[in-house]
């Protein structure tokens, strides 16, 4: 296939991932619950993910020597996923696209530089070369650039005091950063899951089907399934449901895309999207999000990041 083609492909994937965001927070303030809107996004994914099982001819089913092969953790990673989608929804609603997309990739990247150092998750040992240490400076330059421009934003004349009720608390600078570390942790169990099925559909399949099993019985503790009704009731609009499978369509152009361009190109070009989609949707109120300025220090933040990306992928 051709490269620009290619190249429109993983931007385009890096979008859908940012889109899932706003589009699962906007479902928890019609049904109530971020817990509930979590589980209807898992469920729709799964759902997506065995109908493009059954539209590709992909057999289903697992071989015992695969599961018996496989250690317990690698079934963690919809645990980690349920957990990552619950935390976005909250996350989105404080800090807007644009921090929602910076912080946890600061997080991501940093995790997955600790795994490759040490080979954590039954990952291969990669050192991190000066190159990627430069890669590192930047992209935390350009994370406090981006960050701590709103904090520096003059109310009436007075500077602003964030609290751990506004966005821009350091609290939640810290919980956007460990939702990345959550991140990174994800992607090393699924892709030891994905070795041992011998399968990336299926890893995928899997760990939607533990993190639906998650919401689901976290939904039962909570006593609110029932509020699923809502979605009736309150005429949620369709694009409200299409959060799961915005994630699921995320996983498979993965999956499709890193055998053909390599992984560190993939990344760099759904960190692209993820970038132009929140600087979109911040700047014009997208997807029922409050419109929020992005100023010319913010762009030469996201710029600095994304050129820490690219070190990063190139060392």
């Amino acid at each position: 296939m051709d490269l620009v083609i290619l190249a429109v492909f993983g931007i385009l994937s890096g979008m859908m991932v940012l889109v899932q965001s706003p589009v699962n927070t906007a479902l928890g303030r019609n049904v109530g619950s971020p817990v509930l809107a979590s589980f209807i996004s898992f469920l729709t994914g799964m759902v997506f993910l065995l109908a493009l099982c059954i539209f590709t001819g992909t057999n289903m089913s697992i071989s015992s020597d695969g599961i018996g092969s496989t250690p317990w953790w690698s079934y963690t990673g919809g645990i980690c996923g349920a957990a990552i989608v619950l935390s976005f929804i909250i996350l989105f609603s404080r800090v807007g696209a644009v921090n929602t997309v910076v912080l946890p990739l600061t997080g991501m990247l940093a995790m997955g530089a600790v795994i490759d150092q040490f080979g954590l998750f039954g990952s291969e040992t990669y050192s991190v070369s000066a190159l990627g240490v430069l890669g590192f400076i930047l992209l935390a330059a350009g994370m406090v650039t981006v960050v701590t421009v709103p904090r520096h934003e003059k109310d009436g004349g007075k500077e602003r005091i964030p609290n751990e009720d506004d966005g821009n608390s350091p609290i939640w600078y810290l919980f956007g950063i460990g939702v990345g570390v959550l991140m990174a942790s994800q992607a090393a169990i699924n892709g030891n899951l994905g070795i041992h099925l011998d399968s990336a559909l299926h890893s995928a399949l899997v760990s939607f089907v533990v993190g639906t099993a998650i919401l689901f019985a976290a939904c039962l503790w909570k006593r609110n399934l029932h509020d699923v009704v809502l979605v009736r009731e309150n005429r949620v609009p369709w694009w409200m449901l299409t959060g799961g499978i915005l994630g699921a369509a995320y996983i498979f152009f993965n999956a499709y895309l890193v055998p053909e361009i390599g992984t560190g190109t993939t990344v760099v070009l759904t960190i692209t999207g993820q970038m132009i989609g929140s600087v979109i949707i911040d700047s014009f109120g997208l997807l029922g999000t409050v419109k929020k300025k992005t100023g010319a220090l913010q762009i030469i933040g996201l710029a600095l990041v994304f050129a820490g990306v690219v070190m990063v992928k190139m060392s």
